[in-house]
């Protein structure tokens, strides 16, 4: 009876060890997913903002409105101006710090990232209209 309960433990490890590796592997990976959403909703928000007004000091506001994290100084805003004016480009970067430590160094590797966050990348394009100076 004794060698069948070190058996069944023995078993009970080995197959526990990946299946929370991919368990957490799938969190991760819908966490990325959130977060990317959020990102392309936040670059909606600004260029609509970037579209309507001509101060460019407000789209921090509007994405620190949209956006629910905590680490607001690990977004970038980069607004391009295109065809005369006429059509706005916002490009939205999140440099997000992933969950799990073992995701942060497969994705690095696979990736080939410098730093252990992975930047989360969305635009939007919209055209210029000067309803608000």
């Amino acid at each position: 009876m004794r060698e069948k309960k070190a058996q069944a433990f023995v078993e009970f490890i080995l197959i526990s060890i990946p299946f929370f590796i991919v368990l957490m592997g799938v969190f991760q990976f819908a966490h990325i997913a959130v977060v990317k959403i959020i990102i392309n909703h936040a670059a909606f928000t600004t260029a609509r903002v970037a579209s309507v007004h001509e101060r460019y000091d407000m789209l921090f506001q509007a994405v620190a409105e949209v956006i629910p994290f905590k680490d607001k100084e690990n977004i970038n805003i980069d607004v391009i101006s295109q065809q005369n004016n006429e059509e706005i480009k916002v490009i939205l970067t999140y440099n997000m710090a992933l969950i799990f430590p073992f995701a942060n160094k497969l994705i690095k590797e696979v990736k080939g990232l410098s730093g252990y966050n992975l930047p989360i990348t969305s635009e939007c394009s919209l055209p210029k209209e000067n309803f608000i100076s």
